[in-house]
This record gives C-alpha cells, sequence and structure tokens, in this order.
C-alpha cells in the first residue's frame, strides 16, 4: 500500500493525472469506449457460444462424432478464433479443430494439476508467437479454458484467441483515426496488439531527459487502476499525448484498452 501511494503521489509530480471520470475528453473518451465496447461484444460472444457447446459436451450420452461437431462449430473462418481443442486432465488433446500439425504439437501443460477441480472458465497467462518475421504477421493469442464435466472426468474446452484479429476488428468498427496510438494489454500489461510498433517501443536514451513521463510510465499507471486519464511524451516524435484507457473483465484477467491522441 506505501509502495502504491508513493508511486501515484509520483505519477502526479511528474503531470500524469488518474482519474476514473473520462468526461473531461469527449471524444478521446467515446473513442476509447466504443473500443472497449466492440472487444467486450467479441467476448460475450464467445462465452456464450462456448458455455453451450460445454453444456453440449456434457451430455453422458454423446458420442464422439458429435463431440468433434460441437468443437468445430466454434470455429469460423477470418474470425478470432485461431484454434479450439477438447483437452484431458493430463494436457492430451482429446479433439481439435482445425487439423493442423502445428496445433497437434501443442500440449496444455500449464493447465493447473493441483488435485483440485478447476470450477470456473480462466484464462491461460502463457502466449503463443506466431506468425513470420514481418511485423505485419506477428500476433499473440491467450488460451480462454473452459473445464467440462464429461462422464466421469474433469476436461477443459480450450480456445486460443488471437488478440490482433480482435483488436483491428474493432479499430475498424470504431473507425480509428490512424494518427491515434491504441494499445490492447492484459491485466499485467503485457502487450497483446498495439496500432503502432515503433512508438510502443520508444525507450529515450538515458541522457535524454523528457517534460512528461513515457508511455513506460502510462502503461505501468493503467495497470493500477481500471480507467483513467493520462498526459505522456512521445520523444522521438517531439510530440505530447493525451491517454485515455478503460478495461474489460475476462473471467480472471482484464484486457485494459489505451488509447491517445
Amino acid at each position: 500500500m506505501r509502495f502504491l501511494l508513493i508511486f501515484i503521489i509520483s505519477c502526479l509530480i511528474m503531470g500524469v493525472t488518474v482519474t476514473g471520470d473520462m468526461s473531461g475528453n469527449h471524444s478521446l473518451s467515446d473513442t476509447c469506449l466504443q473500443l472497449r465496447d466492440s472487444i467486450s461484444d467479441s467476448l460475450q460472444e464467445l462465452d456464450a457460444q462456448s458455455s453451450t457447446v460445454s453444456l453440449c459436451l456434457a451430455d453422458p450420452h454423446i458420442t464422439a462424432e458429435e463431440e468433434q461437431e460441437l468443437i468445430s462449430s466454434l470455429y469460423v473462418p477470418d474470425s478470432f478464433i485461431r484454434s479450439i481443442a477438447l483437452v484431458g486432465e493430463n494436457g492430451t488433446i482429446i479433439r481439435h479443430y482445425p487439423d493442423s500439425s502445428a496445433f497437434l504439437d501443442k500440449r496444455y501443460s500449464l493447465i493447473p494439476m493441483d488435485g483440485q477441480s478447476i470450477k470456473k472458465p480462466f484464462v491461460n497467462r502463457s502466449f503463443l508467437y506466431a506468425g513470420d518475421m514481418n511485423e505485419d504477421d506477428l500476433f499473440f493469442t491467450q488460451d480462454i479454458i473452459m473445464p467440462v464435466r464429461m462422464r466421469n472426468a474433469e476436461q477443459y474446452l480450450v480456445l486460443s484467441v488471437d488478440c490482433k484479429k480482435i483488436a483491428e476488428d474493432a479499430v475498424k468498427i470504431s473507425d480509428l483515426s490512424p494518427d491515434m496510438f491504441a494499445v490492447l494489454m492484459n491485466n499485467d500489461g503485457d502487450i497483446l496488439w498495439c496500432s503502432d510498433l515503433n512508438e510502443l517501443n520508444t525507450i529515450p536514451p538515458e541522457n535524454v531527459l523528457t517534460e512528461f513521463p513515457t508511455f513506460r510510465e502510462a502503461k505501468e499507471l493503467a495497470c493500477y487502476f481500471w480507467s483513467g486519464r493520462t498526459v505522456y511524451d512521445v520523444w522521438d516524435k517531439n510530440i505530447v499525448r493525451s491517454g485515455v484507457w478503460s478495461s474489460i473483465p475476462v473471467y480472471n484477467d482484464a484486457f485494459k484498452v489505451f488509447v491517445a491522441e
């Protein structure tokens, strides 16, 4: 608690503003909330569909063919769902879709195996890094894991969510200006997607002083608060950005939507 108070006071001294009320910057706040709502809508739809499939999988009379049909029903081409699997307690893939060698090589060994039955869906904090060396082809996935009680065994419905795809679809719906900077991250500040990798990775040299904190400090601030506003320096572009952020609860985790102009 003492560290958090010191952190907040330091941010205020450096010129970073924290608030849960984003009404002071109406247009920027609206853009952030539009992005947030679009991503939230997609996740809610995913939750509803996967919950329906989980309920059907729990039918004790279900056949292997019906299991595979249910798994594949969650996959839509060009959607943000990269793959779906039914995984056993030991991490072995029982059923999967789509059928690819890359997916078959994936094992879910990080599913908690502490001898206790897992009752609630959760987000696996390990990332699958995929794509070519071209930055435009890079993306991260997070695994949403839903426990399913099947016959006499606990199994898991695992959905790999393409964070880049879900963010870019939201950007199109929100008609985000190319001049704006947008970021999607999780509750720990891990970057899942951003609109400009060059700006994201900008770090001032040690001998360069900035009038305002950089995005690195702004990101840390967003991790501590559910929503708010900040001002930070993009030192190599010689501009000061105003940023706002809001959060989306995702089971045991949260997505942070950050937008700056």
